[in-house]
């Protein structure tokens, strides 16, 4: 996998994350003209090391871990060399057992109002 940048192949740019679940998610991005494949890389946004893969498409399946965060890049091969790496996306997988990455209440209030004053009792 080539890691080294230069200008002679263009930089992958729309990158979009979908399908995000618990445990995976699918990196896309948009197409590099002169691109024969592409090197993509990932992590934990608090870690310091990169996941590496390689694809012919212009999306990637990746498995993760429960509720973190993750970003990506992509880099582009052309006959003439690689392309520097992509700006970053960022994105979060869901948290364990839920469908949202909304917090559940805890408890909840009803509060009854009446539609007409005090003095019509």
């Amino acid at each position: 996998m080539t890691t080294t940048g230069t200008s002679a192949c263009g930089i992958p740019e729309g990158l979009t994350v979908s399908g995000i679940t618990t445990s995976a998610a699918s990196l896309e991005w948009d197409a590099v003209s002169s691109a024969t494949s592409y090197n993509i890389r990932y992590k934990q946004t608090n870690s310091s090391t990169w996941i590496n893969a390689t694809s012919s498409n212009l999306t990637e399946g990746i498995t993760l871990s429960p509720g973190s965060a993750y970003e990506f890049q992509v880099q582009s091969v052309c006959a003439a060399g690689a392309s520097t790496w992509s700006a970053s996306s960022v994105f979060s997988t869901l948290s364990n057992g839920g469908t949202s990455a909304l917090p559940v209440p805890d408890h909840v209030v009803i509060v009854v109002f009446e539609n007409h004053s005090y003095s019509r009792s």
